[in-house]
């Protein structure tokens, strides 16, 4: 029996489509403006954002962040009416896709400009085009274009360039241009590959200092938000930390949790391993934390920030 994927409300999460058997499921240019359409539609519906797409001839990368429904209910409209279309285009029965969609959540700053890189890439690695500016369906040019889709988000992308000195677009140019040699590849994607009921992103071993310097850096570790949050709720950490804990401790904990994964402080497998407790539990109080304290959550996040001098 298949576990369910872990939920996230704004999560952001690569998402990976292939063809049945390594087929083709873009025969012609325009199935690539249908599959557009079928992402158009249904982030319009679920109220997620897409910020990045690559459509290669027998798969499809995209990053999309989840608004209200989980990332599941959103890929299987996008998935399924696409599949329905194509299939009664072509006169064809059977199953498009292999298996179903592979996703790894995103929650590391560094992970995430990587992805949109390795999206952004697919073609080129593949010698499909010579240049990163040569025509491709993919999301680059809404990137270095004046003009974009209307329902591409970039502004989370773009936020980390603003800063750098000189021309914000070159710079996302040559950032994206940058080739990664392999084994930075492999240990990125070894890391993160793991069962997909428990999303993890720890590129904490990677340096990419030296690429452009674009890069936010964690506003903290985990445990100077554990021994801020210690003085701040009056509690001690034995309390919620290990295997004895205290119920009246709980808003504590979870406010320690959530104000770790909100400053991209931690990912969820840092955390699992920090507070022994489970991925499927974290994620729960997390959720749950951001929906009924996210006032709380803010104005705590303040306050070690500036505590931090950050």
């Amino acid at each position: 029996m298949r576990k369910p994927r872990i939920h996230v409300n704004g999560g952001v999460y690569h998402v990976m489509i292939r063809g049945n058997n390594r087929q083709k499921i873009f025969n012609e240019p325009n199935d690539d403006d249908i599959f557009l359409w079928c992402i158009e539609t249904t982030i319009a519906r679920y109220d997620a954002r897409v910020h990045a797409y690559c459509l290669m001839p027998n798969h499809v990368h995209l990053v999309v962040e989840t608004g209200r429904e989980s990332i599941s209910k959103i890929m299987q409209l996008i998935t399924g009416r696409y599949a329905q279309i194509f299939n009664k285009k072509y006169s064809r029965k059977g199953h498009l896709y292999q298996e179903r969609f592979k996703s790894i959540m995103i929650n590391n700053d560094r992970y995430f400009l990587t992805v949109i890189r390795y999206i952004h890439q697919n073609p080129l690695r593949a010698k499909l085009i010579k240049t990163l500016d040569d025509p491709w369906p993919s999301s680059f040019d809404d990137y270095v274009c004046d003009k974009k889709k209307s329902w591409l988000t970039t502004k989370l992308a773009w936020k980390y360039f603003k800063h750098t000195s000189g021309n914000s677009k070159k710079e996302f140019k040559k950032f994206m241009a940058e080739l990664q040699n392999t084994e930075e590849y492999n240990y990125l994607f070894r890391v993160n590959a793991l069962p997909e009921h428990q999303p993890s992103s720890d590129f904490t071993k990677i340096e990419y200092a030296a690429e452009s310097g674009c890069v936010k850096k964690p506003l903290c570790t985990t445990e100077d938000i554990i021994v801020f949050c210690e003085e701040y709720f009056k509690v001690s950490r034995n309390v919620f930390i290990g295997q004895q804990r205290v119920k009246s401790c709980a808003f504590a904990r979870n406010m320690t949790l959530a104000l770790a994964f909100i400053t991209k402080t931690a990912s969820l497998k840092e955390l699992s391993a920090t507070f022994n407790l489970s991925y499927t539990y974290i994620s729960h109080q997390i959720n749950q934390t951001l929906q009924s304290n996210k006032k709380c959550l803010d104005e705590l996040k303040v306050k070690l920030i500036k505590n931090f001098k950050l």
